[in-house]
């Protein structure tokens, strides 16, 4: 018989709602992860072309994108970007945000339900399961 791992082991301790939240968790994990990198490489167009404004006209990207918007002039072009980079940060922090708080809520959660089913199971027991264990080793399992 093969010998459970950690991971197993921990899957063991919650019922199949906790580990499709868990699961759940995991891609918002992989999903912060992307959205922050996009808005960490959006600051590099911006930078491109506050530091070298001939990028526009050299970098197709930039110059398809100044030429199907209509810009007249670099500075509105930058303009543009830095409001695109801004809205780009604040989509990556809020889905940053809306993570941490998934995490922890669920963390939290999981805390109280794994501890109040210890505590069901320790309340089950008769009198014989007390008089041969330290009640605050007992507590200390719970908390």
């Amino acid at each position: 018989m093969k010998k459970p791992n950690s991971l197993q082991k921990l899957f063991s301790l919650l019922d199949k709602r906790e580990q499709r939240q868990t699961w759940i968790i995991l891609g918002l994990t992989l999903i912060t992860g992307f959205a922050q990198a996009v808005g960490v490489f959006s600051v590099f167009p911006f930078l491109n072309v506050a530091l070298n404004p001939s990028q526009i006209q050299e970098n197709d990207v930039l110059r398809f994108m100044y030429d199907f918007f209509g810009f007249t002039r670099g500075l509105y072009f930058l303009i543009f970007l830095g409001v695109v980079v801004f809205l780009a940060l604040l989509f990556s922090n809020g889905i940053t945000t809306l993570t941490i708080y998934a995490k922890t809520r669920f963390s939290e959660m999981r805390n109280h339900s794994i501890s109040s089913r210890l505590l069901e199971h320790y309340m089950k027991n008769d009198y014989q399961f007390y008089t041969s264990r330290n009640s605050s080793d007992l507590v200390k399992n719970v908390i």
